[in-house]
């Protein structure tokens, strides 16, 4: 809009699609679930918080030790970053982590696993997911696929991320599905964070399936053709 001076009547927002049949809570069972818990060294007491996508500057994982450090500071117990992306490429920025997480002594908080062959299972072992990304994603895609299975999330506020959740003040609070937080502000994350884990069984439940319903809604495959459908046909009648 900005670099062609379009209004904004005339943009529709269409976003990418994803697989909701397979990012679906239904279609992951409890076998799959202990298996990537198992796999990552987590006991059942522990609360996930799952940080998908490599791990590299851009997608914003410095932050954790800090951020693991104010949890802790704050009375929070129980809890793990699971890191759930290759971390070799960009090697000595995942050795400054795990050196920071050792300074702040918040080592056993952070848990760098690598690549994830069953992202669907991932997200359903996660209680909250995490995306502290500190430039715009391509895709955000991440956010989608976990509200699909029905986790909240905890985002940075940053490219089209905020598009992809449902947050105040843009929706009311009621139909909340995640919270969003300045790049690189642990402050802010750690009161997102804060929020996600008070959120009792009955909210939690409801959020849940806010984000699920959310995901259906902009995101399955079918919400996405029709959506793509109406624009051509209102083009079509206009030329009529």
């Amino acid at each position: 809009m900005k670099r062609f001076g379009l209004p904004r009547e005339r943009l529709t927002l269409i976003p990418r699609s994803i697989d909701t049949a397979t990012f679906s809570p239904g279609a992951v069972d409890s076998t799959r679930i202990d298996g990537v818990r198992q796999s990552w060294r987590v006991s059942p007491s522990q609360r996930i918080v799952l940080v998908p996508g490599r791990v590299a500057p851009w997608n914003g994982q410095l932050i954790l030790p800090e951020l693991a450090r104010m949890l802790l500071d704050t009375g929070m117990r129980d809890f793990v970053f699971v890191l759930a992306g290759e971390h070799q490429t960009y090697r000595r920025y995942a050795t400054f982590i795990a050196e920071q997480a050792r300074t702040r002594d918040v080592g056993p908080s952070i848990r760098f696993v690598g690549h994830c062959r069953d992202m669907p299972a991932a997200l359903a072992a996660a209680d909250t997911v995490l995306v502290p990304a500190t430039e715009p994603p391509v895709l955000g895609r991440v956010v989608a696929e976990a509200q699909a299975m029905g986790r909240p999330v905890v985002a940075s506020n940053v490219g089209m991320l905020p598009e992809h959740m449902v947050v105040p003040p843009e929706m009311p609070e009621e139909v909340r599905t995640g919270w969003l937080a300045e790049p690189g502000d642990a402050a802010e994350f750690a009161r997102a964070l804060t929020n996600s884990f008070s959120l009792d069984t009955t909210a939690y439940r409801a959020m849940s399936a806010r984000a699920r319903q959310f995901a259906e809604y902009m995101f399955s495959p079918r919400s996405v053709a029709v959506a793509t459908r109406a624009v051509y046909t209102s083009l079509l009648a206009r030329d009529d």
